[in-house]
């Protein structure tokens, strides 16, 4: 893991995602403020004693961001072709009204937060790298624009969402 309890420096902000509580990140280790969204908190499954304790004791806050943030993000996640789902959106959003850093191993959002300048860190894997999806055919290889919808126009194969390239 790259967080270590030795890292009780001085108190920030930390929005914390889905991924970060499944990979067995705790906020009750670290002298921060955290956050959390209502939908986030919908999505944990897997470890959900670690937040629900550490949003009885005070020390996870569940908000919501401001419509203004989250259609930010949508601008954003639209112009760089990812692909998150709400709670991920309403995630980087309240990081961006907060200026606060966001928890996530989810490397659409780290991609999303960093064009946003939104900081970010991972928790279990190393989302240094940033991926840049396109539309491939799944026939003939043929490539397409993030924003193409339809078949192939050479083959008539479904058309996916790839990552074709990533970058450091």
């Amino acid at each position: 893991m790259f967080f270590s309890p030795a890292d009780k420096t001085e108190k920030k902000i930390k929005i914390l995602d889905a991924s970060a509580i499944i990979h067995g990140y705790n906020p009750l280790f670290y002298n921060d403020d955290y956050y959390i969204t209502p939908e986030v908190l919908e999505e944990i499954e897997t470890n959900k004693i670690i937040i629900d304790q550490a949003i009885n004791i005070g020390k996870v806050k569940i908000k919501s961001p401001k419509k203004e943030f989250i259609d930010k993000v949508i601008k954003t996640v639209k112009d760089l072709g990812e692909e998150l789902s709400e709670a991920d959106i309403k995630t980087i959003a309240l990081a961006l009204e907060l200026d606060g850093e966001v928890i996530s191993d989810d490397f659409g959002i780290h991609n999303v937060s960093k064009k946003l300048n939104v900081k970010v860190r991972g928790i279990y894997y190393n989302t240094d790298k940033k991926i840049i999806w396109r539309k491939v055919c799944i026939g003939c290889k043929k490539k397409y624009p993030i924003d193409y919808e339809g078949e192939c126009e050479v083959c008539g194969s479904e058309v996916k969402r790839k990552a074709i390239n990533v970058k450091k």
